[in-house]
């Protein structure tokens, strides 16, 4: 059997819902735990202090009195989720994402964390993507997107541009990273 992680132990605090989960679906992946009860077994023993373990305890009681007459892994996924799930997340992320900068992170890196924020915040609109990340890439690199003749409007052709040009100037060995544009006048 794959040797997994075990998940680490989930008090309760919201904010650490969501890495917490993840760890419990790959630990019951990894384990190859298919039986639904197996499942939620699992993750309740990994409830341990705080609201977390009231919540387990009071799910179990819940199946011992009957409550609960059969183990349904998608009923305990959307209880589980709405009783702790970090409803700032997504408030968060866009908070993030304004004062989120490229700074001396590949654009590569960037990007991934970007996208990531993105998903967080459940951010959709191309525009505002365009504007998120004209503000955080290095100004050199939006200068230079601005000095082609057609300015990309969607979202994904910008990524590319960008990443088009800062891997034209790694291959010629131009710098690459400035943070702030240049002074006119």
């Amino acid at each position: 059997m794959t040797n997994i992680n075990p998940p680490s132990v989930f008090d309760g605090d919201h904010a650490k819902f969501k890495t917490w989960w993840s760890q419990i679906l790959n630990y019951i992946g990894g384990k190859r735990i298919v039986d639904a009860n197996d499942r939620i077994l699992t993750a309740l023993s990994y409830m341990r202090g705080g609201t977390a373990e009231l919540w387990a305890q009071g799910y179990i009681e819940r199946i011992n009195s009957g409550a609960i007459a059969v183990a349904d892994w998608n009923a305990f996924i959307a209880e589980i989720t709405e009783a702790f799930q970090d409803r700032n997340l997504a408030h968060k992320a866009r908070e993030q994402l304004e004062v989120f900068t490229q700074k001396k992170h590949t654009i590569d890196t960037y990007i991934s964390e970007l996208e990531l924020k993105f998903g967080e915040a459940g951010m959709d609109d191309k525009a505002e993507k365009i504007r998120i990340m004209e503000k955080g890439v290095n100004p050199q690199i939006v200068d230079a997107m601005y000095a082609v003749e057609v300015v990309p409007d969607a979202y994904d052709t910008f990524k590319q541009g960008v990443q088009t040009d800062i891997r034209k100037k790694q291959h010629r060995g131009l710098p690459i990273s400035s943070n702030s544009r240049p002074k006119l006048g």
